[in-house]
């Protein structure tokens, strides 16, 4: 069994017909057909039931896709990580915003980014003591998980 296989059956999975899946990955109709037979045959399980709608698939193949869908996710972050796309931010966001607009837009913004990466420390610039300022600190900090003195430093 191979990862070509795999992702043909994943196409076909996906799109529900040999067409579909075919477009998909840029292979003609009849490839896809004889590469899930393959694979279907190295198995010694049917893992699509066909019906004139389509591809359906059986209950082995929807065990079969989620172990299949697990794997695609490990082969993409491996391809992330030596592609150098995994990479984290880490260092200083200086924010400087109104009050309005940090208080109802921005706090639930960084709330994400700091729980996203938490490497990354912030900065509110110009004026510290605004309300934007204190609800993103608050933010920042909960999200974080960092305390007071770790998340928030005024530069000059």
């Amino acid at each position: 069994m191979e990862w070509s296989d795999l992702r043909v059956f994943l196409a076909i999975a996906r799109e529900g017909t040999l067409g579909g899946a075919a477009r998909k990955l840029h292979q003609s109709q009849p490839t896809m057909g004889r590469r899930l037979r393959a694979l279907e045959r190295a198995l010694d399980q049917t893992l699509f039931q066909r019906t004139d709608e389509g591809f359906v698939l059986t209950d082995e193949g929807s065990a079969v896709l989620s172990h299949v869908e697990r794997i695609e996710e490990e082969a993409l972050a491996f391809q992330r990580r030596l592609a150098g796309q995994d990479k984290h931010f880490d260092g200083m966001l200086r924010i400087a915003s109104s009050d309005w607009f940090g208080e109802h837009l921005l706090a639930p913004v960084l709330a994400e980014f700091a729980a996203a990466q938490p490497a990354s420390w912030s900065n509110c610039s110009p004026a510290p003591g605004t309300t934007a300022c204190r609800v993103a600190r608050r933010t920042w900090r909960s999200a974080s998980g960092r305390s007071q003195s770790q998340t928030w430093s005024r530069v000059a």
